[in-house]
């Protein structure tokens, strides 16, 4: 496991950090709303239900991004430590 680039791995923890407030954040604005502002009984069900899950799918979204974001960083680190082992390991070899 490479030590270098402590500043991306910074990154990608700040990454999947704010992941996990999208996700509360959304979740929390959705759930305030509905306590806030209950269906209106004229509308179709389907319009209502989709009213008050949008933004949580917008806000999985946005989370699974920000998150699988921080994981190809990590991702891109690791294989360049691994990169030089092997590099390593083949000058020494010859």
């Amino acid at each position: 496991m490479s030590t270098d680039y402590k500043a991306l791995r910074i990154i990608s923890t700040a990454f999947k950090v704010l992941a996990v407030l999208v996700f509360l954040g959304t979740n929390l604005i959705t759930f305030l709303t509905i306590m806030q502002e209950p269906p209106r009984t004229g509308q179709h069900i389907a319009f209502n239900l989709f009213n008050l899950l949008f933004p949580i799918f917008i806000g999985l979204f946005k989370t699974l991004f920000l998150y699988a974001l921080g994981e190809l960083i990590v991702l891109f680190v690791e294989m360049k430590g691994d990169l030089e082992e092997i590099n390593h390991s083949l000058i020494n070899r010859e």
